[in-house]
């Protein structure tokens, strides 16, 4: 294709800059999953693992699932962290997303979220959502056990 180079010592075709480098990928399911939590928690099954090739590589976290919660004034408030990394902030701002403020309580709503950041290393990231809850309430998940969701991690080489 073009853009690549051919690396013949290697045998190997290396990306130029913009082109994806790797996608990598986790299927959860949310059965039964709430908290109430008022400080950072991790979304026990809401995570990728991935080894970036390039040090300077965008990364782009992708996910949706359904939740409600049962507070009318309660929201939440999400992030993507490295979990390799104590806990590392994947995006430049505190947040990447927030559901069910104003939204009434106990209306189940889909959610999607994204989160970019460069990867700055090329050791194992775990790539995990966290949640809390502010201003009260409950948040659940998982809609149905019959849900089955997935989480990508794409690499894209800078």
């Amino acid at each position: 294709p073009s853009g690549q180079t051919l690396d013949a010592s290697a045998g190997t075709i290396a990306p130029s800059v913009g082109q994806v480098v790797q996608v990598q990928k986790n299927v959860f399911d949310l059965t039964g999953m709430s908290t109430s939590a008022t400080s950072m928690t991790d979304l026990a099954p809401i995570y990728v693992d991935i080894t970036p090739v390039y040090s300077n590589s965008i990364l782009i976290w992708e996910t949706c699932f359904s939740g409600y919660l049962n507070d009318a004034d309660g929201h939440g408030r999400y992030r993507v962290v490295n979990a390799n990394n104590s806990d590392a902030v994947l995006h430049n701002n505190t947040y990447c997303g927030m559901s069910h403020y104003n939204v009434g309580t106990n209306t189940w709503e889909n959610f999607t979220f994204r989160a970019v950041g460069v990867s700055g290393t090329t050791s194992t990231m775990r790539l995990h959502l966290q949640v809390k809850v502010a201003d009260g309430g409950t948040l659940s998940m998982g809609w149905s056990a019959s849900d089955q969701r997935i989480v990508t991690v794409t690499e894209i080489k800078q």
